[in-house]
């Protein structure tokens, strides 16, 4: 198997098995092409919404115009307490959005946050608690896929 195969399989081993109830999320590599950032709530109050909407966006620390393919519902988010998960990532259709990012330039899109509890299946108890996301973006003319995670990012649900 080529250095490259392996790379890749590895790839989506990580994304596959992100945010598996119960599990623990890996140190993530440092991807120094693409940084995802999340802008979330200081405090949340819950009541029956299972679901939020996260603003999230996408920098290009690069110094060239990328051209960019990715999943349209956005990234990949779990809830993690005490660094065990807690509320795993929801389904991610494979339906794919593409855009221009220019360097140094943002691109902000939405995501949606799951507060189902792993355990229960009701909507996560108050408390404090981290995010984190996996979001995997193809470089369009190149072939280079790389997976950009995000996080820990504070999370209080009152």
């Amino acid at each position: 198997m080529s250095d490259e195969t392996s790379g890749d399989r590895a790839r989506q081993l990580l994304l596959a098995r992100f945010g598996s109830c119960g599990s623990r999320i890996p140190p993530h590599p440092d991807v120094d092409l693409l940084r995802l950032n999340a802008s979330l709530p200081s405090q949340c109050r819950i009541g029956r919404q299972v679901v939020i909407p996260i603003e999230m966006s996408l920098k290009n620390l690069t110094d060239a115009v990328v051209r960019l393919s990715t999943y349209r519902s956005g990234a990949r988010m779990a809830i993690t307490k005490d660094g065990v998960v807690v509320a795993g990532a929801g389904g991610v259709r494979p339906v794919g959005t593409t855009y221009v990012v220019q360097p140094g330039g943002a691109h902000a899109y939405s995501s949606i946050l799951n507060l189902v509890a792993c355990e229960t299946q009701k909507v996560l108890p108050p408390g404090d608690y981290q995010v984190h996301a996996i979001q995997p973006f193809t470089f369009v003319g190149v072939d280079l896929t790389v997976n950009v995670c995000g996080g820990p990012w504070d999370l209080q649900l009152r």
